[in-house]
């Protein structure tokens, strides 16, 4: 353990902090203090809040002692003698930031063998860490505004790492990795594919916890499943009857008979395969908005409460509407009109998910230059729609998905335009945030243009993590989760796969995340502008819990669990019967805590133990 944070000695570029890596605006992760070597060598770490700047003076209100003793109800910082340039950018972020939101600061507890060391403090306001020296009358003086060593210390928003504080201060074995760990074991080429390929994803196509990939390609739609004694993924197409060409596509029970179906859309409708005893599959129904301007563009799944059964939300244009294979004598129901979306310019994916913390999914359909809503009732009921304004895609084109970054329960959303990243925090009842700077080296790394994004945790470490694909550059993008949403890049994947992969056929078309040889570790699987498609194991570890909806019960999904150790939440999953489970990781055997809600229903919870296989585990009302 490094030691020490005198201010003089940071502020000189001395190594006292730690060894810095640093460039002009972001610095990389310092693995010789992390977090918590910050708050073991504290002698004091306060929360503070800020008044408005007097002149060149602030005073800030301790409102908490989180570490140490503290005597004094007030701090008072002032720059009159500090660098102009640090001065000023510290008085102008005082004059716009909300003086509501508190700061953090940390006081020294080590003696340096130069200065009295708990002279020294640094503080932590809106992302920005100051350094700050104690004068003779008791006010502190601003040394240095936004220090770069420290970020490489900690990266991102101030009220996430009170949360950090909080772990380590609770829990002796807390720790922020600092690298992803993960190595790659290898790649198999399985098959070559012609026409463009549009999207891919991990689907229980029996109901028994082993996952198959599909993958939805212009030239017909493919269906793969591991192979334990060849240990390849092996193409099983033509043995399941797979016939459909899609555009889009969702998996679910569609007929409510126990068994996962699929519907796809060429753009125009959707058609419903059904799958029989023996995994074939066969039309079923098919439903095509009125109007040749509909283009359908977004397929999501709603579980109605009625013996296991799924109906289709479909997005077409601005419009949305329920479509239920079950019953297509039923006219679709509308959701959503588009009137309220006239102004935010092109329509994208319906993301289906508790947004509001109700235990009833809501909807959120994205847009160029906004989001529209429409807030879940009751099961299968949804309030008008409403615009949120401040939460736009980007650029044309663009895709979203959802994940829980920062381990509160509550489903964040990444998505992905032509001109960026953004990573949006959720706060509870439809307060969402864009918070990509304050998101570690995702700040700086998380490029525009990718085609495709996957939630993940593919080193299994308990901590959601995630990847970007792209059809413009040779690599996805890596970013493993610290904890509390700062993420780190991950290089050493990517150079793994630039010795493993073709280097003329690089870029990608998209790719998958998941553990499809059963071995509790995720795989990647990528797919190459040529076509060909690519299954790389990851050896991260075996210590996880596949918890999945059962098929055919009251309530399909999706539903949001999340995983515990102890008093740490190792984020929540957004699961629906048959497409997607939660994958709970942990670093060590032992026991997890799973905890679910169905809407409408009381809260449950489950004690599962890690062992040196994955548990998977089925989840009731």
């Amino acid at each position: 353990m490094q030691n020490n944070f005198c201010p003089a000695q940071v502020a000189a570029g001395v190594a006292a902090l730690f060894i810095a890596f640093v460039s002009p605006a972001f610095a990389l992760i310092n693995p010789k203090f992390t977090p918590v070597d910050l708050i073991h060598d504290a002698e004091q770490v306060l929360e503070l809040k800020l008044s408005a700047p007097v002149g060149e003076r602030v005073t800030a209100t301790i409102t908490g002692t989180l570490k140490g003793t503290n005597s004094v109800p007030k701090l008072v910082i002032d720059w009159k003698k500090s660098k102009p340039e640090h001065a000023e950018l510290f008085a102008k972020q005082l004059q716009d930031r909300d003086n509501q939101v508190p700061a953090l600061f940390f006081r020294s507890g080590n003696k340096g063998d130069d200065d009295d060391a708990s002279s020294s403090g640094l503080l932590h306001m809106d992302g920005v860490w100051v350094v700050l020296t104690v004068q003779p009358d008791g006010t502190w003086r601003l040394s240095e505004y936004d220090n770069a060593p420290m970020r490489g210390t900690w990266q991102g928003a101030t009220d996430m790492l009170r949360r950090a504080i909080d772990y380590i201060l609770t829990d002796p074995q807390a720790d922020f990795p600092c690298a992803d760990g993960v190595t790659l074991e290898g790649g198999t080429q399985f098959a070559k594919l012609d026409g463009k390929v549009n999207g891919c994803a991990a689907v229980d196509l029996a109901g028994n916890g082993t996952l198959a990939l599909f993958v939805a390609c212009d030239s017909g739609d493919r269906l793969f499943t591991y192979d334990a004694a060849g240990k390849k993924l092996q193409d099983v197409t033509a043995s399941h009857a797979v016939m459909s060409k899609s555009k889009l596509f969702v998996w679910g029970d569609f007929c409510a008979d126990g068994r996962v179906g699929l519907a796809v859309s060429d753009g125009k409708g959707v058609m419903v395969y059904r799958q029989d005893s023996e995994g074939k599959f066969s039309p079923h129904a098919r439903w095509t908005p009125a109007g040749e301007s509909n283009t359908i563009i977004s397929l999501s799944t709603l579980g109605m409460g009625i013996s296991g059964q799924v109906d289709v939300l479909v997005a077409y244009g601005a419009r949305m509407a329920i479509w239920s294979p079950a019953n297509t004598a039923a006219p679709p129901v509308v959701v959503s009109d588009g009137s309220c979306a006239k102004d935010l310019g092109q329509a994208g994916r319906c993301l289906v998910a508790d947004f509001d913390g109700d235990r009833v999914p809501d909807i959120l359909q994205c847009f160029e230059h906004g989001a529209v809503v429409c807030k879940g009732k009751t099961v299968g009921q949804f309030e008008k729609p409403r615009v949120i304004n401040n939460l736009a895609a980007g650029s044309a084109p663009f895709d979203a998905f959802v994940g829980d970054f920062d381990a509160d329960g509550q489903m964040d959303i990444i998505t992905i335009s032509s001109d960026a990243c953004r990573i949006w925090q959720n706060h509870g009842v439809f307060q969402i945030t864009e918070e990509l700077m304050m998101s570690g080296e995702a700040g700086y790394k998380a490029a525009g243009g990718a085609v495709a994004g996957v939630t993940c945790d593919f080193n299994n470490d308990g901590r959601q993590d995630f990847v970007l694909f792209y059809n413009d550059q040779k690599l996805p993008q890596f970013f493993f989760n610290r904890g509390f949403r700062s993420f780190g890049f991950a290089p050493q994947i990517g150079e793994d796969l630039t010795k493993l992969l073709p280097q003329d056929s690089l870029p990608q078309q998209g790719g998958v995340v998941a553990d499809l040889n059963g071995d509790g570790a995720q795989d990647l699987v990528v797919i190459l502008n040529d076509g060909t498609c690519w299954w790389l194991p990851m050896s991260s570890g075996a210590l996880a819990v596949h918890a999945a909806l059962p098929l055919k019960t009251g309530y399909a999904g999706p539903v949001a669990v999340t995983g515990w150790h102890d008093k740490f939440c190792l984020g929540a999953w957004n699961i629906t019967a048959g497409a997607s489970e939660a994958f709970v990781a942990w670093k060590e055997s032992g026991p997890v805590t799973l905890k679910w809600q169905y809407p409408d229903a009381g809260a449950q919870k489950k004690e599962v133990i890690l062992e040196d296989k994955p548990v998977r585990v089925l989840l009731g009302p």
